[in-house]
């Protein structure tokens, strides 16, 4: 009666000595895996990874995968599981075939899951574990995504804020995100608006030529720092600084 639940433990384990696995057609319920102590290889149609202690990763059923030992030491916890309700649950977090995020409270709650299942806990306890499993496993993942696409962003914009014409859709654009996300990240993560984050890098990048390159004229500095006119320039930098440009330097070569 157990698959009546959405959502329905099938198999789990954990503390397992792992031996090699080849499923070339994948197998037929979805996977949560981690690795407790050593380290494994995995192969999907993604390639090969090598995945050390302290991995907790998904894979979809059906999905191709073989996985070894790495070394001498290969110890996992696994829960398989299927449902009716689980397809609704990947499509919701945009689940890919084959993913992995780092993550010790996971394995301490798949280690949980195990227990309950050795103590003949009842389905829909440990269909309640599963599922917050599934939760706290895919929202690591989308953390671990929206950080990453915020280092990118900010990373291009040090690297293109000289360009006059760079825009937040351009920032997006590069980031492989919609203007409305970039928005939401930078907003969240460092408190300020992409735009923002663009002009205070041009004044950080002016403050260091005005300071390298003593004998470069300020309409220069503000050409080469992403600003399309001197007069705006002067009006920004002393906004963030309380002083002009010429006074910045001034102050910081004599």
């Amino acid at each position: 009666r157990c698959e009546l639940l959405p959502l329905h433990v099938i198999t789990v384990g954990t503390d397992y000595h792992q031996t090699r696995i080849d499923r070339p057609e994948g197998f037929w319920a979805h996977h949560i895996f981690c690795v407790e102590e050593g380290s494994g290889v995995f192969e999907t149609p993604q390639g090969k990874r090598i995945l050390k202690k302290g991995s907790v990763l998904f894979i979809r059923k059906e999905y191709p995968t073989s996985y070894y030992p790495a070394e001498d030491v290969f110890r996992v916890g696994f829960i398989t599981f299927d449902g009716d309700g689980v397809d609704r649950l990947l499509d919701y977090y945009r689940a890919e075939n084959f993913t992995v995020c780092q993550n010790d409270a996971l394995i301490r709650m798949i280690a949980h899951c195990a227990y309950l299942g050795s103590r003949n806990a009842s389905p829909d306890r440990l269909s309640q574990v599963l599922y917050e499993i599934l939760v706290r496993f895919f929202g690591e993942l989308q953390q671990q995504k929206s950080t990453s696409h915020l280092v990118q962003a900010k990373n291009f914009i040090e690297q293109n804020c000289y360009d006059t014409e760079l825009s937040v859709e351009d920032i997006a654009f590069a980031t492989g995100i919609s203007p409305s996300l970039l928005f939401r990240l930078f907003r969240e993560q460092e408190q300020t608006t992409p735009a923002d984050y663009l002009r205070d890098s041009r004044i950080r990048r002016a403050k260091q030529l005005l300071i390298a390159s003593p004998e470069m004229r300020i309409a220069e500095v503000a050409l080469r720092c992403g600003f399309s006119g001197c007069a705006y320039f002067c009006k920004v930098f002393k906004m963030q600084a309380n002083m002009t440009p010429k006074e910045f330097r001034n102050i910081h070569i004599h």
